[in-house]
């Protein structure tokens, strides 16, 4: 009879076996900073704090599409930069990519987090742009699909990601499954784009740049 699985009375029996994980010298179960370090900043107003990963690139591609001046320093993930006390101070969640804009009325800077949402910010404040209709259809596509990349695409390549790459090596039964999982899943999120792209359901889909394509292409 094959081995069956019990849940712990406490999830925190279970951490060991996150060992050998690609970052294990990082993953805590509690938020907040571990170390004392102040942010950079360059010359422009518009400050970009990030890595070249799949959900680090995003907002630098809406960045250049929009022509906006913006310095970018590069926060590594691997070594934990991203709990300096700089960081969580623009970004309590400690993932990349966080922001702060400085134009604003009296030099205020403002503080940005979470890439979608930084995306959503530049595309309002730079209405001329085109990157988000004023139509209330159109719009309401547009953050329809940004919002199925934030809660769908993107997670779950995430996640697919970890098991095939990241997850210990000695996993190999939870790795197999992962993969399977979200591998699954993934196919089926992209047949769902695919769908759409080729026309099907009552979209009319705006004629011009949105935030959900470079939302959704890296």
């Amino acid at each position: 009879e094959k081995a069956k699985w019990i849940a712990p009375e406490r999830i925190e029996n279970l951490y060991k076996a996150t060992d050998g994980n690609s970052f294990t010298g990082i993953n805590r179960p509690t938020a907040g900073p571990r170390s004392e370090s102040p942010l950079p900043r360059g010359e422009t107003p518009f400050q970009l704090y990030s890595l070249a990963t799949p959900n680090g690139w995003k907002v630098g591609i809406l960045l250049e599409e929009l022509g906006i001046a913006y310095d970018a320093h590069v926060i590594n993930i691997g070594k934990g930069e991203q709990f300096s006390s700089g960081f969580v101070g623009a970004s309590p969640n400690s993932k990349i990519p966080a922001a702060v804009d400085f134009d604003w009325p009296g030099g205020e800077p403002m503080a940005l987090m979470e890439g979608a949402a930084i995306m959503l910010y530049l595309c309002e404040k730079y209405p001329d742009r085109g990157f988000c209709p004023s139509d209330v259809r159109l719009r309401s596509e547009c953050l329809q699909w940004l919002f199925w990349q934030v809660g769908s695409q993107g997670p779950m390549t995430g996640n697919f990601g970890h098991f095939m790459v990241y997850a210990p090596p000695g996993q190999v039964g939870a790795r197999s499954y992962g993969v399977a999982r979200y591998g699954m899943e993934v196919q089926r999120l992209l047949d769902v784009l695919e769908r759409h792209l080729a026309g099907n359901g009552d979209f009319r889909g705006f004629p011009g740049p949105r935030a959900s394509g470079p939302r959704t292409f890296p």
